[in-house]
């Protein structure tokens, strides 16, 4: 079974995905793994830069480790694909647009900040 076939499943949530929910859901996915990247840049210098995301500062603190970035961005990617699977299309495509916006912003501000991206 692959990716499409899950999301398709009507047995979790309302399924059905079309081709542009997956399309948005791997554009929301790549700008998330970005950000990890990013996030473990942080992580990994400590006496650089600290973490000031408004969730993740307050879930993983100003210098977590890479282990809880990692840690938090798996629980994160998975929750946010899960939650768009049980809404309804309309709400769904509102959803994926408001996260892909944020995930970009946070790159972007975390690249005029300097902040490579480290695996």
């Amino acid at each position: 079974m692959d990716l499409s076939e899950i999301l398709n499943e009507k047995k979790l949530g309302h399924g059905g995905w079309s081709k542009e929910d997956i399309y948005r859901q791997l554009g929301y996915g790549a700008l998330q793994g970005i950000d990890w990247a990013q996030t473990r840049t942080i992580a990994k210098n400590p006496d650089r830069w600290k973490e000031i995301g408004p969730v993740t500062s307050r879930l993983l603190g100003d210098h977590p480790s890479v282990g809880q970035v990692n840690n938090y961005f798996l629980a994160s990617t998975l929750a946010n694909t899960l939650l768009a699977h049980q809404l309804p299309p309309e709400w769904r495509k509102i959803f994926q647009y408001l996260n892909i916006g944020y995930g970009a912003q946070n790159n972007l501000k975390n690249y005029k900040l300097g902040i490579g991206m480290t695996f």
